[in-house]
């Protein structure tokens, strides 16, 4: 509940948490949700109903009845007379502005005097003012009215008698009500005559509790048949009590010998019983309770104790984290400090970055032994994972410009080369300026893998070449003694033949074929060799010796690629687009001439 402020004659206005106004008298201990007249305007005081009626005397002089309570009074009540103030302020405005309030009075009255409701209203209420009640007589009655201007008010004896007969009816239920609150009354004076009485014990009978109460006018007001019937009521109650009383000092008791072991600072979680029975040896309180309520009350407290000591380890623990997460984002923080310094990116490791941050207090924090969850090497890798996760991102929009723009890029490109000739596309400027180095050396090595990757087809083409052409030379019994010449002939215009496009390879070919038929001619000697392993002998000859090149060729440009101090980044996951892929040229597909020739 919530006042608003206002308090008038005694009166305060609160309002209910629903948004309804109530007013709480502090004298009288009243609350109402009725508004008090200090609290309405003058047209609200003004058509407020009142039970009270002014009447005058036999002997001329006024008096008020209440038609609610049945008083009457000589002097004007207040709550009448401020009725009758408001009214007259009311009138005073009307005649202020020209209105006549008498004639609207006069209005109204000549309106209301044809209402039958009001007609029997009024004689009702003459009926009441003269005391008539459910046992007179209509010739009664009569007889004490009819002086009475309000007697006219009806104009028929039968709509009179008909008015004085409701009266009675409405009297006979009033007069009921009455007897009916007159026996609540007087059965709550008898238990009160009960309760009073110092005598009466739980379990006692009306027998025996009769005697106290002997004259007592409060017990003559009930009826002899439903005294002890209340009697045992009230005992029965009385016996509650007594037990909700006993439970309620016990639970005071405990209340109180707990606080008394709280504020005693000797006991602790490994405190024993009996040191504290012989401490509170001579302790009242102490001896008032049972042995097992002690004992209960003690084993309680300790658990709370224990409970206590949990809850503070474990908020210990919930700090401990919570610092230790505050050092993982203050550690985060000098992450991307060095990040925009420039002096982290995707390169970085750690072992060579921990170096420069050992001194600082956020490293030092997240190295200390309180320190829990993840450790400093394991977020630098996250940031690095998250790095990279961006720098995808951005190379998508790099990997768009590079496809929009009609640039021939080479392998060769410098990195300012490179950023120039995309810097011209709108993606551009959206790029993060941390990956420039990154999206170059990436691009690049793209490329540089592509030519590489080019390069071993054309060496897979000119590999099937060889064999085909090999082949073809064995198919036409090639021997150390065949004439170059002749055999050309023969096969000039075979497919295999035609797939060597230079002359001087075809011959090359031509002399190797023959001089591993020299190898072979050896081992014909023998006798062991079929014409099968012969084939696959002179194969696998030359295959070695082809082996044998590319492998020194191959750690040629690793040499030479080290030398450069190249190193491979992270390679797109996609294939450039056609446009970008070199054409290999007619010479990539010639053989490098082996040890001891010339091309």
């Amino acid at each position: 509940m919530t006042t608003t402020g206002s308090t008038k004659g005694g009166w305060t206005e609160y309002i209910t948490p629903e948004g309804k106004r109530y007013y709480f008298n502090k004298s009288q201990n009243i609350n109402t949700w009725d508004k008090p007249l200090e609290f309405k305007t003058v047209e609200e005081i003004a058509a407020t109903p009142t039970p009270w009626q002014e009447h005058v005397h036999d002997t001329g002089r006024k008096y008020y009845y209440n038609k609610t309570t049945k008083a009457s009074v000589w002097d004007e009540p207040s709550d009448l007379k401020a009725i009758r103030e408001a009214q007259e302020t009311i009138r005073q405005q009307q005649r202020e502005k020209g209105i006549d309030p008498d004639l609207l009075e006069a209005k109204e009255k000549e309106k209301n005097a044809n209402d039958p409701q009001v007609k029997i209203a009024t004689f009702h209420e003459l009926l009441e003012s003269k005391g008539v009640t459910q046992t007179w007589t209509w010739e009664m009655a009569m007889r004490a009215v009819i002086n009475d201007d309000r007697y006219k008010v009806l104009n028929s004896i039968a709509e009179k008698k008909s008015a004085f007969h409701d009266f009675q009816n409405i009297k006979k239920q009033q007069d009921k009500e009455d007897k009916r609150k007159r026996e609540i009354r007087n059965r709550e004076a008898f238990l009160e005559m009960l309760k009073t009485c110092q005598g009466l014990k739980p379990g006692m009978t009306w027998r025996k509790a009769i005697g106290y109460f002997e004259g007592d006018v409060r017990m003559d007001a009930i009826k002899a048949s439903e005294r002890e019937s209340l009697f045992e009521d009230f005992m029965v109650k009385l016996e509650k009590e007594t037990r909700e009383n006993a439970i309620k000092t016990q639970r005071e008791n405990v209340a109180k010998l707990r606080e008394i072991f709280r504020e005693d600072k000797r006991i602790d979680v490994n405190t024993p019983w009996r040191t504290v029975k012989v401490n509170y040896n001579d302790d009242l309180l102490f001896n008032a309770l049972e042995r097992g309520d002690r004992l209960l009350i003690f084993q309680d407290y300790i658990r709370e104790l224990e409970r206590e000591e949990e809850i503070s380890k474990r908020n210990e623990t919930i700090k401990r984290r919570k610092d230790a997460r505050k050092n993982r984002e203050s550690f985060r923080g000098l992450l991307y400090e060095r990040y925009k310094d420039g002096q982290l990116n995707l390169k970085t490791k750690w072992h060579q970055f921990v170096e420069t941050i050992k001194l600082d207090e956020r490293y030092l924090r997240m190295i200390d032994s309180q320190q829990t969850g993840s450790l400093p090497s394991e977020l630098f890798g996250d940031w690095l994972d998250e790095l990279e996760e961006i720098f995808l991102r951005e190379r998508k929009k790099v990997r768009e410009i590079i496809n929009d723009l009609a640039v021939d890029f080479s392998p060769k490109m410098t990195q300012l080369e490179f950023i120039s000739a995309i810097a011209g596309h709108p993606l551009f400027s959206s790029l993060n300026n941390k990956f420039y180095v990154n999206f170059y050396e990436d691009y690049m090595d793209e490329l540089k893998e592509e030519d590489r990757k080019r390069e071993k087809d054309a060496e897979k083409r000119r590999r099937k070449i060889e064999n085909n052409y090999f082949d073809l030379l064995y198919s036409h019994a090639v021997k150390l003694t065949t004439n170059w010449d002749e055999l050309r002939e023969k096969i000039a215009s075979h497919p295999s033949f035609l797939a060597v496009p230079i002359e001087e390879e075809r011959l090359r070919l031509f002399k190797e074929f023959t001089e591993g038929k020299e190898s072979e001619s050896s081992a014909d000697e023998e006798g062991n060799v079929d014409d099968e392993k012969k084939k696959h002998k002179s194969h696998r000859k030359h295959k070695h010796k082809r082996n044998r090149s590319e492998s020194e060729e191959k750690s040629r440009k690793k040499q030479e690629t080290e030398a450069n101090g190249q190193q491979q980044s992270v390679s797109y996951l996609t294939q450039p687009p056609p446009q970008f892929r070199q054409q290999p040229s007619a010479s990539s597909v010639q053989e490098e001439p082996e040890e001891g020739e010339s091309k």
